[in-house]
Formats: structure tokens, sequence, C-alpha cells
């Protein structure tokens, strides 16, 4: 628990951080920021003893020790429900009171409300330092709270005083969140069910510890004096939920918030995205100038007869290279090249067959080969147009003896007999 804690507020932390500059003079990001603030000192404050203790086996220091685990206790948690509650009269003024809270609720008055609130939950923690209530240590013996079992005038009004506050903020915290809910609902809102899960949420963590205080402080002299093994572990499932709001505080306010996880997800989404097209591309000092084996795959896949062992990079080919030396040879796709001779007269008739081959050109896109084909313009059908002043065309048959072909009106060309 205290590593999610830790961990939780301190990334929040980092969120704020790096929030655009717009969204840190709001008025909400003031009172989140001071929220994970005292949440993380909070976690670091008491945890560590609680840890300390229960690797010991014992209390690890004597009263002074109890005091200042009580007053953090009181302290932080305190503060941290006020602040809760700001933040739902904050939203709830923006949902409901748009107008009144454009004018009169800016950055400013945040300011003053966490200021506020920290002198006077401090007022009201350190009472018991001065007499006004009692630090003692609560079963199993491994944290401190105040005595809501006291017996003595001082210490009962202490209790009841610090469970009021509690409840008051609850019940203006669950009001305001209640109110949000149902304008949302109302509005067809899809943030309704996010409100809705921090409502319940914080009164999962905060009704049990404000239970406990009234039903431990108004119970009769003699249920008190049997100490009760029940209530005791009931006691201490009412603080352990209520150490569970500042872990919980930072993921559902910060970190889970719909367009934090739309950003999270869409920057996940373009580094995977963009490992990949790395992956594919090949990477550079690739031994023999050769791509990644990825694209060689890829190419051996769509040209399984290709002659890889030459060292030769088919894909590697320049639009304006000679006709047949680019893919067209490296490939065999050229289906005019001639198949038989050699020496000067294969070459020969390669020129003459890639002379009307159209010329090929592929690229790598994504890691397909792609292939386009260039066909050279295909001449006009050769006709036979009688004019005045012309001769008559001739054409070559057998044994090169020309054969007059004669135009008459209405009569069909003359064919090669």
């Amino acid at each position: 628990m205290f590593a999610v804690g830790v961990l939780g507020n301190v990334i929040a932390v980092v969120v704020l951080c790096v929030s655009k500059r717009e969204q840190k003079e709001s008025t909400f990001y003031t009172l989140v920021c001071g929220m994970a603030v005292t949440d993380l000192l909070g976690t670091c404050f008491t945890s560590p003893v609680v840890i300390a203790t229960y690797a010991c086996g014992r209390w690890p220091g004597g009263a002074p020790l109890c005091h200042f685990f009580s007053f953090s206790m009181l302290f932080f948690g305190c503060a941290g429900t006020c602040i809760l509650c700001a933040m739902a009269v904050e939203r709830y003024l923006a949902i409901n009171h748009a107008y009144f809270y454009s004018q009169h609720v800016d950055r400013s008055v945040a300011r003053t409300v966490l200021l506020v609130t920290y002198l006077a939950t401090l007022t009201l923690c350190v009472l018991p330092s001065f007499g006004f209530g009692r630090h003692v240590r609560h079963f199993p013996g491994t944290w401190c709270f105040l005595d809501w079992r006291a017996t003595d005038a001082l210490g009962a009004c202490y209790s009841l005083l610090y469970g009021g506050v509690m409840l008051l903020l609850v019940a203006v915290t669950l009001l305001c969140n209640v109110a949000v809910c149902l304008r949302q609902l109302r509005g067809r809102d899809a943030d309704a069910v996010a409100a809705g899960v921090m409502t319940a949420v914080f009164l999962v963590c905060s009704v049990p510890l404000v239970v406990r205080i009234f039903v431990n402080q108004l119970t009769g002299p003699a249920h008190l004096s049997a100490e009760a093994l029940s209530d005791k572990r009931e006691d201490l499932l009412a603080i352990r939920f209520a150490s569970f709001n500042p872990i919980l505080d930072p993921w559902v306010y910060i970190l889970c918030r719909k367009n934090l996880l739309l950003k999270g997800c869409a920057r996940l989404k373009g580094a995977l995205l963009g490992a990949k097209v790395r992956g594919v591309g090949g990477r550079p000092g690739w031994e023999g100038g050769q791509n990644s084996p990825a694209s060689m795959r890829t190419s051996f896949r769509q040209h399984p007869f290709s002659d890889l062992t030459t060292g030769r990079q088919p894909w590697d080919f320049h639009p304006f290279s000679v006709p047949g030396a680019g893919l067209g040879a490296g490939l065999g796709l050229s289906g005019l090249v001639a198949e038989e001779g050699e020496g000067l007269k294969e070459e020969q008739q390669q020129k003459k067959s890639n002379s009307q081959t159209p010329l090929l050109v592929t690229s790598v896109i994504g890691g397909d080969v792609v292939t386009c084909t260039l066909a050279p313009p295909q001449p006009a059908p050769l006709s036979s147009v009688c004019e005045d002043n012309l001769s008559p065309l001739s054409s070559v048959c057998e044994d090169n003896q020309p054969l007059p072909q004669v135009c008459e009106d209405n009569q069909p060309p003359l064919m090669c007999l």
C-alpha cells in the first residue's frame, strides 16, 4: 500500500507539472495539486511507522512518536477531506452556476481556500497536544489516533468536535456530487459515471471512520469498560478504509480522467507504431548495405524466385537508371528477354527487348514492395490513305517483291498475299 500510494501521488504530481499552461491557471488544477501533495505527505509520514512496527514486532517509539503519528493521521485525514469538499463545491458551481463561477471563482480563490484549509486543520488537530483531547495507541498496537472512547469531558468533546467536522465535510461533498450527477444525467453527459465513481470511492473510504468515532464515543460506559474485541476489529477496519483514501485519490481524480486516458492511449499507440515502422524500415549500419530482415522476408514472399545470392537489392532502383538494369533484370520479371543465346547475341537481344519492355519502378511503402509499370506510348496504327498527287503505298510480302496497293472508291484495302 505504501509503494502504491507514493507511486500514484508522485505520478500525479509529475502529470500536473507537465500540464499545459492554460490548465495550470485553472481553479481545478490548483485544488487537485494541493490534494496530491497532501496525500503524498500524509502517506510518507504515517506508513513508514506502521511498516517499522510490523517489522520490529512492537511500537518502535514512545509517547512522542505516538503523538506525531496521531497528529499526522488527524491533520492529513481532515485536510484531504477538506480539499475534496472544496473540489466538489467548485465542480458544483462550475456546472450549476456557471455565470457566478466565471465572475467570482479563479485561481486566487483556490489558493486562498487551500491556505485557510491548512490553517484551520492545523488549529483543530493541534488541540490534543495542549490538553484538549488525548492521543492513544489502538488495537493491535500499530497505530495511534485520538481517544474516541474518552470518559473525561474534554476528551469526549474533542472526539465529537472532530467527528462533527468530518461529518459536515462528507455531507457537503456528497450533496454537491449528487447535484452534479443529476445535472449531468439530465444533460446525458458521459462524465456522470465518473462523478458517481468519485462519490462512491469517497464515501467508502471516509464514512466508516466517522461512524466509528460517533459510535465509540456515544456508547454507554458499561460497554466501553468491556472493550469487546469485535469493536476493536471494526475500529481497525475503519482506519484501514481511511488509509485507502490517499492511495486512490490520485487515480480517481487525476490519472484515470477520460481526457488523460485518451491522450495516454494515443501516445502509446504512436510509440508502438513508430517502433514498428523503424523495425520494418531497417536500421542504419546493417551489414552489406542490406535492409532489415523484416523487409527481406517481405520481398522474398512477394518474389520467391528472385536472385538474392548476388547481393543485389532489387528494391534499390532509381527510376532514371538504365532500363533493364534494375528490377527487371534482378528479378527476371521482363518476359520479353530472350532465354537463348550467349555472349554478345544475348546482350543485344536483351537490349532490343528491353527497349520495348515497360519500365518498372518499385518502392517500399510500409514494408510492402509496390511496383509501377511505365509503358511507352504505343504507335498509331498504320493506315493507307489515298490522296491526290501521292504515289500508292507498297508493302513487302514474300521474296522481297513489292505488291502495289490500289485505292479505289468503295474498295477495301489490298492485303498482302
